[in-house]
């Protein structure tokens, strides 16, 4: 399953799709220190 890191309103959520377009929102900033928080979340 492909899952990315997208930006929506200046938070950072995980976009995946199992058989539905589905989202996670994880409630951190757009930021460097978001992002590696975002990208350590896709990897588990």
């Amino acid at each position: 399953m492909k899952v990315t890191i997208e930006e929506h309103r200046g938070l950072l959520r995980l976009r995946f799709n199992d058989g539905k377009r589905r989202c996670l929102p994880l409630g951190v900033a757009e930021s460097t220190q978001g992002r590696s928080l975002a990208a350590e979340k896709k990897i588990r």
